[in-house]
C-alpha cells in the first residue's frame, strides 16, 4: 500500500515538473499597447516628420475635420439666412451678400487648405531652445493666396549680410504685395457688393490721377525688410522727466528690394522739400529736420537693387560696410550660437538681439514713473513687461515649400511658457486690474462710510448749537460724547472706517458756535485743520488724505460732482467743480482757529 502511494506521489511530481518546465523556460512576453489605425486620412506623418522629438513640446493638430465642419456649418448658416431673406418684406439681402463675400475670402485665402499644424521645442543649451512651427497642406492643394504671397522656394537671405554688429532687431520677407492686391481686386470683382467692388476697383485709377502709380509700385517691389540698431558705444539722452534717460544711440532703416526706380522717382517728385545730392550722378534725398534728441536726419537712396530709407547716412554706411567687410552681425560668436541649426536659405527671417528688451523696458519703466495713470493700469503694464526676460533674443527663418510653411527658430524663452500665455496672460491681466481696483473700491467704501459718520456727527453738533448757542466744548469727541448722546445722536461714532480716532475742535468767544470734525484717512495721520480743498482721488494713496467737515460743510474732502453742494464749502454747481479741478481752496484757513 505504501509502495503504491509513493509511486502515485512520484508520478504527480514528474507530471507537474513536465508541465512547469516549458513555462519556466519560455521568455516572458511583455504586454503591448495595441496599435490604433485612424479611419480618417490625416497629415500626422507629413507634419511630425518635420518636427524635433524629445523636447518639452511636441504637438500635432489635424485640421481637415475642422475645415470640413466649418464648410458644412457655413452651408447650414447660409441656408437659414436665405430663408429669412426670401420672406416678403425682408431687408436682409445685403447681409446675405456680406456673408457670401466674407466666407468667399476665407475659402480663397487658403486657410481651408491647411491640413495640419505642428509645433516642437527642444532645449539645446542652458538658455537656448530650438523650435519649429509647421503649417501643412498636401502637394497641389495650394490654390489659396496665403501660399503664393512669398516666393515658391527658399533662397539666400542677402539682407543678413548687411546687418551691422550693432543690430538690435531685423526682419525680412519676400512678401508679394502685388499678389495680395491682385487677389483683393479679384475677390471684389467677383463679389455681389457694389460698394466694395466700387471702392477696391476705383482705388488704383484714383491714385493714378494723383500721380501715384500703385500697380507700377507694387510690381517694382521684390522684398522688404527693416533694421533697428542700438550702438552701445554711443549714448543719447531721451528727455523723460527732470532727469533724462540715457540709451544706446538708435538708428533704423527700411530696405526694399526693387526692380527699378519707380518708388524713388515718385518720392523725389512728391518730397519737394527734400535736398538732392550735389553730385548729379548720385541718387539721394536728404530730409531736413530740426535738431532732435536722437540723431535723425532721414535719407532715401537707391543702391545695388535696393531702395533704402534710413534715419541717417551713418546707418547706410554701416550696412554697406558690413556687407563689404564681412564683419557685421553674422560674423559674431553670439549670432553663431543663436543661428545654429537654422536653415541658411528661406523666404523670411526675424532677429531680436538681447540688447533690445533692456532698452525698451527701461524706457517703459521711466514712462510709468512719470505717468499719472492709476496703479491698476501701471501694474498691468509692468506685468506684461515682466513676461519678457531682459536677455530675450531670437533668430528664425521661415521657408515656403510645396507642402506648406516651416518656421525654424532659436530663442531664449521657454516655448511651453509661450504656449501657456493665452491662459496665463488673461489671468494675470485680470489680477493686475482687478486686485488694485478691488483695493480701491474697498477704500472708497471706507471713505464714504467715514464721511457719512462725519455728516451725522455734524448734524448732531448743529442741533446742540441750536439749543446751547455754542458748540460742545472739549478737545476730543470722548470729552463731548456725553453732551450729545442720546438726545442729539443715539451713539457718537468715535472712530472712522479705518479704525482711527476722529479729531474734534471748536471755536471760542465770537466763534464759539463753530466747530470741525476730522479724519486722518487711511494712514490715520491728521495733518491739521488749515487744509481746504476738494481733491480728486486718482490713486489708492489719495485715500491717505484727510477729511474735514466744518460747520456742516466738508471743507477738505474728495470731489463728488454729483453732490457738489454737499462736499464743497463754496457755491454749488459748475463753479464749485471748476474750483475743485484747479485745486483751489474754498474758504481758506478757519478764521476762528486764530482765536484758539
Amino acid at each position: 500500500m505504501i509502495k503504491k502511494v509513493m509511486i502515485f506521489l512520484v508520478s504527480v511530481v514528474l507530471v507537474g515538473a513536465a508541465y512547469s518546465y516549458p513555462a519556466a523556460t519560455k521568455p516572458k512576453i511583455q504586454p503591448q499597447t495595441p496599435t490604433i489605425q485612424p479611419v480618417e486620412k490625416n497629415s500626422f506623418s507629413e507634419v511630425t516628420s518635420k518636427l524635433d522629438p524629445g523636447g518639452n513640446i511636441y504637438l500635432y493638430v489635424g485640421t481637415e475635420r475642422v475645415a470640413k465642419f466649418l464648410d458644412e456649418l457655413a452651408v447650414k448658416i447660409r441656408s437659414m439666412i436665405e430663408k429669412e431673406v426670401a420672406k416678403p418684406g425682408s431687408k436682409d439681402a445685403d447681409f446675405m451678400k456680406t456673408f457670401d463675400f466674407v466666407y468667399g475670402l476665407i475659402k480663397d485665402s487658403g486657410l481651408m487648405e491647411v491640413s495640419g499644424f505642428g509645433m516642437s521645442s527642444v532645449a539645446v543649451d542652458a538658455n537656448l531652445n530650438h523650435s519649429k512651427f509647421v503649417l501643412h497642406h498636401y502637394p497641389g492643394k495650394d490654390s489659396g493666396v496665403i501660399w503664393h504671397m512669398m516666393e515658391a522656394k527658399p533662397h539666400e537671405l542677402t539682407l543678413l549680410k548687411m546687418l551691422p554688429a550693432s543690430t538690435a532687431a531685423a526682419s525680412f520677407s519676400d512678401f508679394k504685395l502685388k499678389a495680395l492686391w491682385d487677389w483683393m481686386k479679384k475677390e471684389a470683382a467677383a463679389s455681389d457688393m457694389p460698394k466694395v467692388k466700387e471702392f477696391i476697383l476705383a482705388l488704383e485709377p484714383m491714385m493714378l490721377q494723383k500721380g501715384i502709380p500703385l500697380e507700377a509700385m507694387l510690381n517694382s517691389i521684390d522684398s522688404m525688410g527693416f533694421v533697428l540698431m542700438l550702438d552701445s558705444a554711443k549714448k543719447c539722452s531721451i528727455p523723460l522727466g527732470p532727469k533724462p534717460l540715457e540709451i544706446p544711440e538708435p538708428g533704423f532703416a527700411i530696405v526694399l528690394s526693387v526692380k527699378d526706380d519707380t518708388i524713388f522717382n515718385l518720392l523725389q517728385t512728391k518730397l519737394t522739400f527734400a535736398v538732392k545730392s550735389e553730385d548729379p550722378a548720385v541718387k539721394k534725398l536728404q530730409i531736413p529736420l530740426p535738431p532732435l534728441p536722437v540723431p535723425i536726419a532721414p535719407v532715401i537712396l537707391p543702391k545695388d537693387g535696393m531702395l533704402i530709407i534710413a534715419s541717417n547716412n551713418q546707418v547706410v554706411d554701416a550696412m554697406f560696410a558690413a556687407k563689404e567687410k564681412g564683419d557685421g552681425l553674422i560674423a559674431g560668436a553670439d549670432f553663431a550660437r543663436l543661428s545654429a541649426n537654422i536653415p541658411t536659405q528661406g523666404n523670411s527671417f526675424r532677429y531680436v538681439s538681447p540688447r533690445l528688451m533692456p532698452t525698451i523696458i527701461d524706457i517703459q519703466k521711466k514712462g510709468l514713473e512719470l505717468s499719472k495713470s492709476p496703479e491698476g493700469e501701471k501694474g498691468m503694464v509692468m506685468m506684461l513687461l515682466n513676461l519678457f526676460a531682459k536677455d530675450m533674443s531670437t533668430f528664425g527663418v521661415l521657408q515656403n515649400t510645396d507642402e506648406g510653411m516651416i518656421y525654424t527658430f532659436n530663442h531664449t524663452m521657454n516655448m511651453e511658457y509661450i504656449v501657456l500665455l493665452p491662459v496665463t496672460v488673461p489671468a494675470a491681466i485680470v489680477a493686475a486690474i482687478a486686485v488694485p481696483n478691488y483695493l480701491t473700491a474697498m477704500q472708497k467704501r471706507k471713505e464714504k462710510a467715514t464721511m457719512a459718520d462725519m455728516k451725522a456727527l455734524a448734524m448732531a453738533i448743529d442741533a446742540y448749537i441750536v439749543d446751547h448757542k455754542a458748540a460742545p466744548v472739549g478737545k476730543t469727541l470722548a470729552e463731548i460724547k456725553g453732551k450729545l448722546e442720546p438726545k442729539y445722536i443715539k451713539e457718537v461714532p468715535m472712530k472712522d472706517a479705518w479704525g482711527n480716532d476722529f479729531q474734534y475742535t471748536h471755536g471760542m468767544a465770537a466763534k464759539k458756535a463753530e466747530y470741525a470734525v476730522g479724519s486722518g484717512g487711511r494712514d490715520g495721520v491728521f495733518n491739521g485743520w488749515e487744509q481746504t480743498e476738494c481733491y480728486t482721488v486718482k490713486d489708492i494713496s489719495d485715500f491717505d488724505k484727510d477729511l474735514i467737515i466744518a460747520n456742516g460743510k466738508f471743507t477738505y474732502c474728495p470731489m463728488m460732482k454729483e453732490k457738489c453742494e454737499e462736499t464743497c464749502a463754496a457755491k454749488p454747481g459748475k463753479e464749485c467743480e471748476k474750483k475743485a479741478e484747479k485745486g483751489q481752496g474754498h474758504d481758506g484757513p478757519f478764521p476762528w482757529k486764530k482765536n484758539n
